[in-house]
């Protein structure tokens, strides 16, 4: 959990592959998508043009400050596409910074289990030396020793589906991100406005998927840290489970994401 809250924090998996994987997205989207958008961008200035001359009574109504109002947003529509990578990075560095406020609270959660004998009922036989009471502390013993183990494997799967999940999530983001120039180039149309603010919203709740899966993993580290030091079969029972909700919550953190910022 640790080492995915690492991956989280610093902004994606470490490493060369995922430099090179940002790289060509990135020169995807400057050669395949922008040269897209200006196009798109050209026929919503010339659909704008052709409904400004609709709209007046024989071109008797078009002021030159239309025309100026005009060529002022299709200008700044193409700085816009040009700079559609750096937006939507920005977006990304964003939840990169909240991630790593959200870490520095989780670093201070070590799970550690301390589970003594008289926490699973083997006292001193000097004290009890009773057949039943041997008996149903070598019981507690065993039920312990198994749930601990079956509770590591189920941590150690709880790790690998984080971990895929962040992989998951940062491959999605760049598959976003690589038509960024499309969407955002609709700002100058009127029907189409809405699907670059949907846009927009939808990059902002995809950056912050890390921050809801760092508070997710989180809570689970605080619950599970009480219920190991508790040292009891019920508690350590009670953390596996708290772990089985963890990975609902976790397989659900995009959806809560684009409820909170209101994203399609």
């Amino acid at each position: 959990e640790k080492a995915s809250a690492s991956i989280i924090a610093s902004g994606g998996p470490n490493g060369s592959l995922y430099t090179e994987a940002r790289g060509y997205i990135h020169a995807i989207s400057d050669n395949v998508f922008v040269p897209l958008a200006a196009m798109l961008l050209t026929f919503f200035f010339c659909w704008q043009m052709i409904s400004v001359m609709q709209e007046s009574n024989r071109l008797n109504n078009i002021t030159p400050e239309n025309i100026l109002m005009i060529l002022l947003k299709l200008c700044i529509c193409l700085l816009v596409v040009s700079k559609s990578w750096d937006i939507v990075s920005g977006f990304f560095d964003i939840g990169s910074w909240a991630a790593e406020r959200v870490q520095a609270v989780f670093s201070f959660s070590d799970v550690s289990a301390s589970i003594t004998p008289s926490d699973l009922g083997l006292i001193d036989y000097t004290e009890a030396d009773g057949a039943a009471v041997i008996a149903g502390g070598i019981f507690r013993c065993i039920a312990a020793g198994m749930l601990t183990m079956f509770a590591t494997i189920a941590i150690m799967c709880l790790g690998l589906f984080i971990r895929f999940k962040v992989y998951l999530w940062i491959y999605e983001w760049l598959i976003f991100a690589a038509g960024s120039p499309i969407p955002l180039s609709t700002f100058i149309n009127k029907e189409w406005g809405q699907m670059g603010t949907n846009y927009l919203r939808k990059m902002l709740a995809l950056s912050f998927n890390g921050v809801f899966m760092l508070l997710c993993m989180t809570t689970y580290a605080v619950i599970a840290n009480k219920l190991f030091t508790s040292g009891n079969v019920t508690s350590i029972l009670g953390s596996v489970m708290a772990m089985l909700a963890t990975c609902l919550l976790i397989s659900k953190v995009g959806s809560i994401s684009e409820s909170i910022f209101n994203a399609h």
